[in-house]
């Protein structure tokens, strides 16, 4: 709430409107980029307006307890700084600020620079992909290089589950390995190659820059970035016929350039929900041709907190494909479980974590989600225990030596797995969570988090902590007392007297009442209609419509066999 507001500030202040009345071409995306790029930034990022609140909070904390009551915060020079000065009197803190011009030297603020140098890295480069065709589709995807239908994370899940074509699928590779997994598997890659003198001109905004007024030096600084993103990504584009930008990465302004950048060249941009937002959050905004999520909820949050689209394309979470695909290899863990002793096996689901403890909840909760459901095993028998590590290739440095040390000795006796599986790029963990909510009895989330979704989903009993304490998610609307709990004591007693108790059986981490609520289908067809709906606007383009007549007839299908309830037209 606090970000918002002071967005909303900074949009009514009379620089940031002078700014875009005086613009000679103000293009249709440029404002969406330039807000999310003044108030993007998390709170382990020095000078972004997340950490300054921060610290307002922690400073104002600290004043109950000590005697002084005058305390000046100071602060490097910025744009808007009398903002951050009423701000500050909220808290009884004068803010003051260092008189020194900040210089932001930043690479993409010189977009002939900028264009020479992305053009020069990979001159010598040779291109990887196979027999290029036209009307291709650019995936940015989160690093889970699967084109193996085996249940496990892919960022081609809506591929795997449709009859998209696959040499019309480009992805940028790293190395020549990821390459030859690509060429192997008969699906087009590239190294970013883009032809110079057919991207000149740049398209370059006049605009009388304000050289001593830091508000409007920000905006035209963010407004050039714009402009060299645009002219990039538009080359990257043309170079290899892409009709088609489909990425998941919405926590940035990037992707907003890349979608203005396909539009100018006539294409569709397209992002898939990836986790779900319980309350609306203002660094996860897209502004896009089309959004895929999973339910109207989710769609009422985003827009909400100001995202854009003019398709809400409700598939459904489309990750419960997995369910059949994993089923064998389950039974194989549960199996090697329950024969070490173990008569009720649990699954516990864990979140990444940094070093840092102020920035962030640091190692110490991640710990906490390790070391209580490990004491609980070790000294009751009965019960096996399941770890999907979010990021298990940090694993050990996160934990402290005690915690890993019982985590070696648990898995000794038989009752305790790891799925720490790494992918080709040794991002996240390889295993999805429904594996080993297929395996399991009952599932505990150490946060409030996405990979609950996959175990409630197939009616496996779930619950969830809030150590945090996120008072205004809507999960506190949707469960009752029996699903969210506050610490890992109370989510253990609950566990036990789920087991115990006939009763508890039918409230303990019951989701039925609102499973529809996250997924209106239930039916496991989620990527499906991700990848019918792709290949419909694929085809669409293939026939000769243009960018909106292909989106029309894409959105005249989907209501034809999913209904007109699962799909919003908003044409903003």
């Amino acid at each position: 709430e606090d970000l918002f507001e002071f967005e909303r500030n900074i949009q009514n202040s009379r620089s940031f409107k002078s700014f875009f009345e005086t613009l000679e071409f103000n293009p249709r995306r440029l404002k969406s980029f330039t807000k999310q790029s003044l108030i993007n930034g998390s709170q382990s990022e020095k000078k972004t307006i997340h950490r300054y609140i921060l610290l307002l909070e922690a400073i104002s904390s600290g004043l109950q307890t000590c005697k002084s009551k005058k305390i000046q915060f100071i602060l490097d020079k910025r744009p808007w700084f009398y903002l951050y000065e009423e701000l500050g009197l909220k808290y009884n803190i004068q803010v003051k600020q260092k008189f020194i011009p900040s210089i932001d030297l930043g690479f993409q603020n010189f977009p002939l620079l900028y264009f020479i140098s992305k053009y020069l890295t990979k001159l010598f480069v040779k291109d990887s992909y196979i027999d290029l065709s036209k009307n291709n589709l650019f995936i940015e995807g989160r690093g889970d290089i699967n084109l193996s239908n085996d249940g496990y994370h892919s960022d081609y899940f809506w591929f795997l589950n449709s009859n998209f074509p696959s040499r019309k699928i480009i992805t940028e590779v790293k190395t020549d390995h990821e390459a030859d997994y690509f060429e192997r598997n008969n699906v087009s890659s590239c190294y970013l190659k883009f032809d110079f003198k057919e991207n000149l001109p740049f398209f370059v905004n006049s605009f009388k820059r304000d050289y001593f007024n830091e508000e409007h030096k920000r905006l035209f600084l963010s407004m050039k970035r714009y402009q060299t993103l645009t002219n990039y990504w538009k080359a990257i584009f043309l170079k290899y016929d892409v009709k088609t930008y489909l990425t998941w990465n919405k926590y940035n302004e990037t992707h907003i350039a890349k979608a203005a950048a396909i539009e100018d060249i006539g294409g569709v941009s397209a992002i898939w929900q990836l986790a779900f937002d319980g309350f609306k959050v203002i660094n996860a905004r897209y502004d896009v041709d089309v959004n895929y999520s999973f339910s109207k909820l989710s769609v009422d949050i985003d827009t909400a907190g100001g995202s854009k689209a003019n398709y809400q394309i409700i598939s459904g979470y489309p990750k419960t494909y997995t369910k059949d695909l994993l089923s064998d290899q389950a039974k194989e863990i549960r199996k090697k479980i329950l024969s070490a002793g173990a008569k009720k096996i649990l699954f516990v689901i864990d979140e990444n974590s940094i070093d840092d403890d102020r920035w962030h909840t640091g190692h110490s909760l991640q710990i906490e989600n390790y070391q209580k459901p490990l004491e609980f095993i070790m000294t009751n028998e009965d019960y096996g225990l399941i770890f999907k590590p979010k990021n298990s290739r940090n694993l050990r440095d996160r934990l402290d030596k005690v915690t890993y040390q019982l985590l070696i000795d648990a898995t000794r006796t038989g009752r305790c797995m790891i799925l720490d599986d790494l992918g080709i790029r040794d991002f996240t963990t390889s295993a999805p969570p429904m594996l080993a909510a297929l395996a399991s009895d009952f599932c505990i989330h150490g946060h409030f988090g996405t990979a609950s979704f996959e175990a409630a989903l197939i009616d496996k009993p779930t619950i969830m902590i809030d150590r945090e304490g996120t008072p205004k998610h809507v999960f506190y609307e949707l469960f009752e007392e029996n699903t969210i709990f506050q610490d890992w004591e109370k989510a253990l007693n609950a566990t036990k007297e789920f087991f115990n108790s006939e009763e508890s059986r039918f409230k303990v981490g019951n989701w039925s009442q609102s499973v529809a609520e996250f997924d209106p289908f239930g039916d496991d067809l989620g990527a499906k209609r991700i990848g019918d709906h792709l290949t419909d606007v694929h085809e669409g383009i293939d026939m000769g419509m243009d960018k909106d007549e292909s989106l029309e007839r894409a959105a005249e299908l989907y209501v034809k066999k999913w209904g007109s309830d699962k799909i919003i037209y908003t044409n903003y």
